[in-house]
């Protein structure tokens, strides 16, 4: 493959992906809007996230963008701008108005000491807000002495974790609709995401040492900077940039696609597992945009058989939640770090 058509390809690989995402964004979206006025006020949240969903999609374009013509760069940004637009008047016109009116000056507390308010259960995971965001909903951990297997509830079609340290974080969803994940600054982390219903995408950023169960996603996965990490996903796309020692697991119906890696390991996704779609299973059909010569890639290998961990212990990994092993020995099962 010549420079100038693998450098035709990835761009090709981004504009699609951005227009995929933007289209999904636009159908939600559309579904919102339609709805009849007196349901404005249930519609505040999927806004936000869809919201937050667009600059996701704005921040990858513009990471990407160097790779694009002039006219790419023009088109998506142009439909990057004009969504994100009409998302914030949607939003600024299904806010509540705030009427004024005069506060009364605060009477003076009494002297004596109050007594202390009645004690009340902490959850195991409270949300709190992204303050470069101000819309995205992340869960905060209580700190545990014990292995504890984190199950926090996301109410809304987006799975947002960053910044987690050895932890075993399995969510749950309570919307029907088809979620995203955005995960990044992992490290030493088992992460488990539900397989159904389907992830729409799947992002995942900066993460170092952990295992990722990212389960079916229909649409595309993209992972950027990963390092000494295991992936096992069923999907439609593959993307992964800037990567290290990497062992990937797959079912994909199309050829997956690596740049700037080294070390990087595929093999078909382990049997039984119930994530794999019908259809053709592109797993070792690799294409490397940093590897132009005919010669053999030294950047990525198909995984042994001597490498390859044992469907039985998948399985165990996957549906157990390793039954009852604590998250070091998980890792060291999944080959995590090898």
């Amino acid at each position: 493959m010549s420079q100038s058509s693998a450098g035709q390809d990835l761009a090709q690989s981004i504009v699609d992906q951005v227009q995929t995402d933007l289209g999904d964004i636009k159908s939600q979206y559309a579904a919102l809007t339609s709805q009849p006025t007196s349901a404005a006020a249930d519609t505040k949240a999927p806004l936000e996230q869809l919201a937050q969903r667009t600059r996701d999609v704005q921040a990858y374009f513009q990471a990407s963008s160097p790779s694009l013509t002039s006219h790419d760069q023009k088109v998506l940004s142009e439909a990057i701008s004009s969504l994100a637009q009409s998302i914030a008047t949607t939003r600024s016109t299904t806010q509540p108005r705030t009427k004024f009116s005069f506060k009364k000056k605060p009477a003076a507390a009494p002297s004596q000491t109050a007594p202390p308010a009645a004690s009340t259960t902490t959850p195991a995971a409270s949300f709190t807000t992204d303050p470069s965001t101000s819309t995205t909903p992340e869960p905060l951990f209580r700190p545990s002495t014990i292995p504890t297997i984190r199950r926090p509830l996301f109410p809304t079609p987006s799975i947002v974790l960053r910044h987690q340290t050895a932890e075993h974080i399995s969510p749950n969803l309570t919307s029907p609709s088809p979620p995203t994940a955005i995960l990044s600054h992992l490290i030493s982390c088992i992460i488990a995401l539900p397989s159904s219903p389907p992830l729409a995408t799947a992002h995942v950023r900066h993460t170092t040492f952990t295992l990722l169960l990212l389960g079916r996603v229909s649409g595309a996965v993209h992972l950027t900077s990963l390092t000494d990490c295991v992936v096992l996903v069923s999907a439609r796309q593959f993307r992964l940039h800037d990567s290290r020692n990497v062992r990937v697991y797959l079912a994909c119906g199309s050829e997956p696609v690596i740049e700037d890696c080294e070390g990087v390991g595929f093999g078909r996704l382990p049997a039984g597992l119930g994530w794999e779609e019908d259809g053709e299973n592109r797993w070792d059909q690799v294409r490397d945009f940093s590897w132009l010569a005919e010669a053999e890639n030294p950047h990525w290998r198909t995984v042994g058989q001597e490498e390859r961990v044992e469907d039985g212990v998948w399985r165990e990994i996957v549906e157990g939640d390793g039954c009852g092993k604590g998250r070091k020995e998980m890792l060291r099962l999944a080959g995590v770090g090898t």
